[in-house]
């Protein structure tokens, strides 16, 4: 089903339905305060605080404050497509990243691989 979007924007109300109806994860906040075009903030009922830079049919970056698949799966599921790798970003936070180009996903794997991304591997 993909993102229920008002225009372009994923409002944070349609982020918490979407995680729930579609990704089958429910009991997702989402910081209001954080929430702009491309970025929002949350935390699951299992207390994983996460931020997400997300642009529609391109790419996505979610960064977690402890690994919980069940928010990664049910991410994918409403994105339709799945992470192609994980590391752990500067700031020590357990980061996936998607692509819809595989081609983009190979680009940015060796760019991570360039920089010296710790613990680097696909997913």
């Amino acid at each position: 089903m993909a993102e229920t979007l008002n225009g372009e924007l994923w409002y944070w109300r349609d982020v918490i339905c979407d995680l729930e109806t579609q990704g089958g994860i429910g009991g997702v906040n989402i910081d209001k305060m954080s929430a702009s075009r491309h970025f929002f903030a949350g935390r699951t009922k299992k207390n994983t605080w996460f931020h997400v830079l997300w642009e529609k049919n391109v790419s996505v970056v979610i960064s977690v404050s402890h690994e919980e698949p069940a928010l990664i799966n049910a991410f994918g599921k409403v994105f339709e497509y799945l992470p192609f790798c994980r590391y752990i970003s500067e700031n020590g936070l357990l980061t996936f990243e998607w692509s819809k180009d595989a081609a983009d996903a190979e680009k940015r794997f060796a760019e991570l691989q360039e920089m010296g991304a710790m613990e680097l591997q696909r997913v």
